[in-house]
């Protein structure tokens, strides 16, 4: 991507280009992602990402098309659990 800035260095509007949507398998695939490591570090917490991904029928590989780290998978998996808290706690308040 290029970004056009003026000969006279003046501020100027540049639309910047809006995120792709993932494709559906992409999406399909880190859905399943985010499943198995919910359910695998459930019951170890220390599993591997190797484990996470096959349990997900992925390659870790493949993971890592997803998530940079292990810590970038556990922030999500997080956000998750606590939106699903926040959801609980709304309604019983």
């Amino acid at each position: 991507m290029s970004v056009y800035i003026p000969a006279d260095n003046s501020p100027s509007l540049i639309a910047a280009p809006l995120p792709r949507a993932r494709r559906r398998d992409a999406a399909t695939n880190h859905e399943a992602l985010l499943r198995a490591a919910q359910t695998v570090l459930a019951e170890n917490p220390h599993a591997s990402l190797d484990t996470i991904a096959h349990a997900a029928g992925l390659s870790r590989r493949a993971l890592y098309g997803h998530f940079a780290d292990r810590e970038s998978l556990l922030h999500e998996v997080i956000a998750i659990g606590a939106e699903r808290f926040n959801t609980i706690a709304d309604a019983t308040t």
